[in-house]
């Protein structure tokens, strides 16, 4: 699986969940077979490369990342200019 294969598995997650929560992406990409878009941190968790969040950012532009709670949604009327929100 390329990082932009992994980004478009990312973005349908996202498209039927309304929200897409870190964990869940990084161990979707897993079981799919996505090898290439993930690694193990140093924590011994399954984490997304740099590579399919850049290509995943690309294809969102109307997302917010929430940085506390880890996961992706639709920007909604009050949040802070720029993808990452505090809460």
């Amino acid at each position: 699986m390329t990082p932009t294969e992994g980004a478009q598995l990312m973005l349908a997650m996202l498209n039927e969940f309304g929200e897409l929560y870190q964990y869940d992406a990084a161990n979707r990409l897993h079981a799919e077979g996505g090898e290439d878009c993930i690694y193990f941190n140093a924590q011994g968790n399954v984490a997304i490369k740099q590579e399919v969040l850049k290509e995943f950012k690309r294809l969102t532009p109307d997302y917010v990342w929430l940085r506390s709670s880890t996961y992706w949604r639709r920007r909604q009327e009050g949040d802070q200019p720029g993808r990452m929100q505090p809460y």
